[in-house]
């Protein structure tokens, strides 16, 4: 998996949801998890255009870009707290 494909973002749409949305242009996919780190909503077979129209037109506006060097994103229990 190459790091420069896979984005993670942090998306905190009101004051109680706060959702971690990981988008992956080599596999075409886009995940998002809740809080609690349970997948709540997965596209997949989606090209690279489509990914960055997402990324660029959506998540760019409404959520912040987490550094991939992170690894501690990738563990089941989300934190919350990051931005």
């Amino acid at each position: 998996m190459s790091a420069e494909k896979e984005r993670v973002w942090y998306w905190k749409q009101s004051k109680r949801n706060k959702f971690k949305v990981i988008s992956n242009r080599a596999k075409g996919t886009l995940k998002v998890f809740n809080e609690k780190g349970k997948l709540i909503f997965e596209r997949k077979d989606l090209t690279e255009k489509q990914l960055k129209i997402v990324e660029d037109n959506f998540l760019a506006v409404v959520a912040n870009k987490i550094k991939n060097t992170d690894k501690s994103l990738y563990r089941d229990d989300f934190d919350s707290m990051i931005a």
